[in-house]
């Protein structure tokens, strides 16, 4: 009894760390949306200020399974008007459940307030630090590592759930 107690727990520790593996979603320009909201009306980047955005994701195949939805907030900026320090929340949409995950801006673009265009600098590879989820994910560490090419978000998860 005590056997078949231990091979039940085995295997359903196989099966969620099975659902927990590393994936890589895409998200198209073309499904992209952002707002800007300027927080002191200044017309300019000032803290407080956010853009709030969601784009479709999709597998490899080009199917739609879910949505990435991000807050970014400008916590200072330079004299030049630059975003220096900053944090941004994203949220993915999968469907086995969310993954939430958060990291620090050290500087966006001069326009970040542009909304037509990503406000980091697209050439470089960003790491976001996973703090957690819903569903298969509920409790995941790790890390979202995303890049650009052509306009195509490139989001690499690297989710470890609790068994």
């Amino acid at each position: 009894m005590v056997a078949v107690g231990i091979v039940g727990l085995l295997l359903s520790t196989q099966m969620i760390a099975a659902s927990c593996e590393e994936i890589t979603v895409f998200g198209p320009e073309g499904g992209r949306h952002v707002e800007f909201f300027d927080f002191d009306g200044s017309g300019g980047l000032s803290a407080g200020d956010k853009r709030i955005g969601r784009r479709v994701l999709e597998d490899s195949s080009g199917a739609a399974i879910g949505a990435k939805l991000h807050i970014a907030e400008v916590l200072e900026t330079n004299d030049q008007g630059q975003a220096v320090k900053g944090f941004t929340h994203f949220f993915f949409v999968l469907p086995e459940g969310e993954i939430f995950s958060t990291m620090a801006v050290d500087q966006a673009r001069a326009d970040a307030a542009d909304t037509s265009r990503p406000a980091l600098d697209l050439d470089l590879r960003r790491i976001t630090n996973i703090i957690g989820g819903t569903g298969i994910y509920e409790g995941a560490t790790g890390t979202v590592e995303y890049v650009y090419d052509d306009g195509t978000g490139i989001y690499d998860v690297k989710a470890r759930c609790l068994p």
